[in-house]
């Protein structure tokens, strides 16, 4: 079986890149529907979204290669359980397979290399550097500035400079959004769906990966709304960002980032609003579709 290895990876890789082809063409229509959800949700399926098509071309190839690995293991098929026309054809997706498999590593490592590392290498430092208060870490810097930092251990890190001018009530929302942050691992989920969309060019997905971040940023403040009214965390994010001027460091995720606008309206549009389960039926049946439309035409064009 060893020998439809290549051809397996090679199929994989062709469903992935077409699936991957197929959403982004269909994320207009998808981001109009997202608009209406509530962000915790709408967060959610689009990430679902972005790496539906990898496990989808995973699991319609297996559905696909199902009745050859039936066949390699059947002796009345294949006397000695070995099929020599199946594994030469097999054989000639050596390369074509050995290629893409590199190239899928060298993708990952270039991830990997900008994002996963400067901020490993940024936390490590950072724990020497700063002071920790508990919920968080203090930094001695003037310049006003509040993000999470780190991948599977992240923590909150607040400067002086914020800390000196912004009130007990600021900061308790900016530790409340924060905190949500590192309950929902938005900072590890954000590095697994760009892992999950290196079969595309980055530009195509861009939209996709901007939006998912947009609506984590949403989703942690609507929750930060349980612990205060949202004028007032919807003041915070003004004052914040007013202050705030520096860039945040790679990889992390600020209190304030981009799109302010946009978060402040939808703290006070969405205050009250709750999560539906229906987009998430929606969204399992099209990976149903995904899966196995595939593998129904692969049975009725090749196997009659």
């Amino acid at each position: 079986m060893i020998e439809f290895i290549p051809g397996f990876l090679f199929t994989w890789f062709a469903i992935w890149m077409l699936f991957a082809f197929l959403t982004n063409l269909a994320y207009p229509v998808v981001r109009r529907l997202l608009r209406d959800l509530h962000p915790g949700t709408a967060s959610g399926l689009l990430f679902a979204w972005i790496t539906l098509p990898a496990f989808t071309a995973l699991l319609s190839c297996t559905l696909l290669f199902a009745p050859l690995f039936v066949l390699m293991s059947s002796e009345a098929h294949c006397p000695g359980g070995h099929c020599e026309i199946t594994a030469s054809g097999a054989n000639m997706l050596g390369i074509p397979a050995l290629v893409i498999g590199v190239w899928l590593l060298g993708s990952g490592f270039i991830v990997f290399k900008r994002y996963w590392l400067p901020a490993h290498r940024l936390a490590q430092q950072l724990k020497f550097a700063g002071r920790d208060e508990g919920r968080f870490v203090r930094l001695p810097s003037s310049s006003p500035a509040a993000f999470t930092l780190g991948w599977l251990k992240p923590r909150i890190y607040l400067t002086d400079g914020l800390l000196e001018q912004c009130s007990e009530e600021d900061i308790a929302c900016i530790l409340n959004h924060e905190e949500a942050h590192l309950r929902r691992r938005d900072n590890l989920s954000q590095l697994t769906a760009r892992l999950f969309t290196i079969v595309l060019p980055t530009k195509l997905l861009e939209r996709q990966l901007d939006d998912y971040n947009l609506l984590c940023e949403q989703a942690c403040d609507l929750d930060a709304t349980r612990f205060q009214p949202a004028d007032e965390v919807a003041g915070t994010l003004l004052k914040v960002a007013r202050l705030q001027s520096a860039s945040l460091p790679v990889s992390a995720l600020g209190f304030i980032g981009d799109h302010i606008e946009q978060r402040i309206l939808s703290v006070l549009k969405l205050q009250h609003s709750d999560t539906s389960r229906l987009p998430t039926i929606l969204l399992f049946t099209i990976a149903f579709a995904m899966v196995l439309v595939p593998a129904a035409l692969f049975q009725w064009l090749v196997l009659g």
